[in-house]
């Protein structure tokens, strides 16, 4: 063989490295044909001084792989042109319309209901009635593949008074459209345009998606957000088995992403710049009361919530506030929050107080309480566990207060052990620390 042919066999040899890589299962399958070379979320994990196919070794990485990126976000950039999805079709209900698209089809565009409310951003005169949105169930559902199951999101949305530069997507594994144009968009709406009644209004749409790893992203294209300049809009997406929260948010600039795993697990309570605010569900912490030894108190003093939300969950938020002396209840320290929340759904949420007055405050967006199109909600408060008011179903404004006060001195567990004997003290504080243990659980499914 002569020496230009050696050059042409290496040239189309390198020809064939650069070319698309397609991936199409998971950590057991291969990419070209090379065993175990496909992350879990099926993708080509690609040797960029090379362009070849990697093995990966366990638990983590990849043997003798010289990657820009680690596995769990390798993605189009390292010598694949494209990555094929073999993931089963996502089944969407918005309103009373369910569309099913399989992989192979072009990307689809949910349309938005017919029927948005309208709600301007002081209180109505009279409540408007709301769209309708079907009742989810809580249980995971099978796809259109009958090999697979799926879970239940929901994405609820209230725009401000410019819906036309609001949209959302939900694509595969970390990325987003905006910062990378090979992410692979699953799920994506329209600019929700203004003509067709969507200023100022609520909507809400239910979304099925398999076992893996997602990336929800909330954008505006006039990059200020969707809330507070032009109206008071917000999104929430839960997840429909648990009632949880995946993300929520507001105030954005051009885009906001959250990446989340499915089935979806409630992580840890997380406050990274100590505002008191938790950082995924944006809502006020809890007390947890301690002595000053840093012991806990016996609970004398227990605040309970039960909720039954209506159609539109995400209209739906609350603040416990300290009894301002002004009568004002904006003037109180807000000790508590909750909300946005999913819709058809149950929730009890309890935890202990200090003695004193406070304010409840219940807000819904709509102005009309937890009255659906549908679905007709409440809420109930307790005091160490009796029923002290119900309310929330009618509501003529944005919000309602309840004055709750809270009686009993606080007792430690020291002044407890100082009047037990020695034996007694010790069985005694068992118990206690399981009872501590246990409100502390509470606090996590409140905030989750």
């Amino acid at each position: 063989m002569t020496k230009q042919a050696l050059i042409l066999v290496a040239l189309l040899q390198a020809i064939v490295t650069s070319q698309a890589v397609v991936c199409d299962g998971d950590s057991s399958n291969s990419c070209n044909g090379v065993v175990n070379t496909c992350t879990s979320e099926g993708l080509c994990v690609i040797d960029t001084s090379t362009g070849n196919c990697c093995p990966l070794s366990k638990p983590y990485g990849w043997n003798g792989c010289n990657s820009d990126e680690n596995v769990e976000v390798c993605e189009g950039e390292m010598g694949v042109a494209y990555v094929e999805d073999d993931s089963p079709s996502i089944n969407e209900t918005a309103a009373s319309a369910v569309t099913t698209a399989s992989p192979t089809t072009p990307r689809p565009t949910l349309q938005p209901t017919a029927e948005p409310t309208p709600v301007p951003t002081s209180p109505p005169s009279k409540p408007p009635t709301p769209s309708p949105t079907p009742s989810p169930t809580a249980m995971p559902t099978t796809s259109s593949s009958p090999t697979e199951t799926c879970y239940k999101i929901e994405i609820g949305l209230i725009f401000d008074q410019y819906p036309d530069e609001t949209r959302w997507e939900i694509t595969k594994g970390r990325r987003n459209s905006i910062e990378n144009t090979n992410a692979h968009v699953l799920r994506e709406s329209p600019y929700y345009d203004p003509d067709q009644g969507y200023v100022e209004a609520s909507e809400t749409h239910i979304i099925c998606l398999p076992e893996g790893k997602y990336t929800y992203t909330m954008m505006d294209r006039n990059k200020d957000g969707m809330c507070c300049g032009n109206g008071e809009g917000r999104y929430a997406v839960t997840y429909k088995e648990t009632g949880d929260i995946i993300t929520q948010g507001s105030e954005f600039e051009l885009f906001e992403s959250t990446t989340f795993q499915i089935p979806f697990v409630t992580p840890q309570l997380r406050d990274a710049d100590n505002d008191g605010i938790e950082d995924r569900t944006k809502n006020v912490i809890p007390p947890v009361i301690l002595t000053p030894n840093g012991l806990p108190e016996i609970c004398e003093n227990e605040f309970g919530l039960h909720l039954q939300t209506d159609d539109y969950g995400v209209e739906t938020t609350w603040e416990l506030r300290e009894r301002s002396t002004t009568g004002k209840y904006q003037d109180g320290k807000v000790i508590a929050s909750g909300g946005p929340y999913t819709s058809d759904f149950t929730y009890d949420i309890s935890y202990c107080l200090y003695p004193g007055k406070y304010t409840f405050v219940f807000y819904d967006w709509q102005c009309d309480g937890l009255t659906g199109k549908k679905l007709t909600g409440y809420y109930s408060l307790k005091i160490n566990g009796n029923e002290v008011h119900r309310g929330g179903t009618t509501m003529e404004k944005y919000w309602e207060e309840v004055k709750l006060e809270f009686k009993k001195e606080v007792e430690s567990v020291e002044s407890v052990l100082i009047k037990a004997s020695v034996e007694e003290s010790s069985t005694l504080m068992v118990k206690i620390t399981w009872m501590h243990a246990l409100t502390l659980a509470a606090v996590v499914v409140m905030l989750a």
